[in-house]
């Protein structure tokens, strides 16, 4: 997760996932990412128990698994991206409800100031889950 000022008001900081790099090609299509024509899920995806209208996919990027939540309102069809020379295309993972690089555009490099480390506050829509406040992030 990087750490980088906001596009859209400077005095901002934001934390997403950096998922494509320069020249990388994106593509979005339906809740399934593509990099270079490469999957980061395999279009499994379980339930959340708390709210069953709200898909929990889990991705990879290298050695790095984590969960991404598409809620049921997200239906965009096919986005395309190509990521310019210097920047990084970034997604919240909350992808359903995201400001992210799908909205702003792609995030120069020197904006990225740093690297989150740890979880410091996790709410849902049922309120806060104490038991993610603390978790270190890889």
């Amino acid at each position: 997760m990087a750490i980088f000022t906001y596009p859209n008001d400077r005095t901002k900081y934001y934390i997403k996932r950096i998922v494509g790099l320069p020249g990388d090609r994106i593509r979005i299509e339906g809740r399934q990412v593509f990099i270079n024509s490469i999957p980061l899920s395999n279009n499994n995806f379980h339930q959340d128990v708390q709210n069953a209208q709200t898909p929990i996919i889990t991705e990879k990027s290298g050695n790095v698994v984590y969960q991404v939540r598409w809620n049921g309102r997200y239906n965009k069809g096919v986005e395309e991206f190509v990521v310019p020379n210097g920047e990084v295309f970034v997604l919240g993972d909350n992808r359903g409800n995201s400001k992210d690089s799908r909205y702003f555009g792609t995030v120069p490099l020197r904006d990225v100031v740093g690297k989150a480390s740890q979880v410091w506050m996790s709410r849902s829509d049922t309120g806060f889950r104490w038991e993610r406040v603390g978790l270190a992030l890889e």
